[in-house]
């Protein structure tokens, strides 16, 4: 090989592996990893928000919607109940809802859901659902030592098939 031919081949190497690397390195930020969707907090929905009253006890409070996320011990008289959402890349969903009380009564709400609001009902309730019943009759009348020999009931179905003799 000439020495020219040799220096072109040696250049054209070097592009192709500056090109791959440079592909390799850009195709990084161009597909991005599987992220996981992470769920922190209480999920407070508006029927359970609807459910509040001004005057209800804190354990009536805490049986409706659960246990507080933050409960400061330098307000003692506000209970915080924190939501986030981080599905993938997407970004970041907070739902908050602060209860104020006064002598262990609630007095007021405050966030992002407030009581009184309508719930948008995707059921029916006149819905009729039918479900099949199997018959279990045959099974129950086996005994326990038929169950453990199961493998026989598969030849017996194979010898039904074939049309052979059963014995």
């Amino acid at each position: 090989m000439s020495l020219t031919a040799q220096l072109t081949h040696n250049k054209l190497l070097k592009q192709l592996i500056l090109l791959s690397g440079f592909l390799f390195l850009s195709s990084c930020s161009y597909f991005m990893p599987h992220r996981i969707d992470i769920q922190q907090g209480n999920i407070i929905d508006q029927e359970q928000v609807n459910q509040l009253k001004t005057g209800m006890r804190k354990d009536q409070v805490q049986f409706i919607l659960g246990t507080p996320m933050l409960m400061d011990m330098f307000h003692a008289n506000r209970w915080d109940y924190i939501h986030t959402m981080k599905k993938g890349h997407a970004k970041m969903e907070k739902t908050r809802l602060s209860l104020y009380f006064t002598d262990d009564e609630l007095t007021n709400i405050i966030g992002d859901r407030r009581p009184g609001v309508a719930v948008k009902e995707n059921r029916d309730k006149n819905a009729i659902i039918t479900v099949p019943i199997k018959d279990y009759e045959e099974k129950e009348s086996k005994s326990w030592y038929s169950w453990m020999m199961w493998w026989k009931d598969d030849k017996k179905e194979a010898k039904k098939s074939a049309g052979e003799p059963q014995t």
